[in-house]
């Protein structure tokens, strides 16, 4: 998924500026993969991209009326 990557991506950089240690570094951002590619988070990503489609939908249906 994009989000993924896009979440990966700039979480990471801020664990770069923030975290001095490299070793911690690199734990965060293992922890932070891991949270991600969760199965309950997935799902959770899912449902919300659901619904901000939907969302989207109404309010086009809503300004055309």
């Amino acid at each position: 998924m994009a989000i993924i990557d896009t979440i990966l991506s700039t979480v990471g950089t801020i664990i770069d500026r923030v975290v001095p240690d490299k070793n911690k570094r690199a734990e965060a951002k293992e922890e932070l993969e891991r949270a991600l590619n969760d199965q309950d988070f997935q799902i959770a990503l899912e449902r919300s991209e659901e619904h901000t489609s939907e969302l989207q939908s109404h309010s086009f249906i809503s300004y055309a009326v």
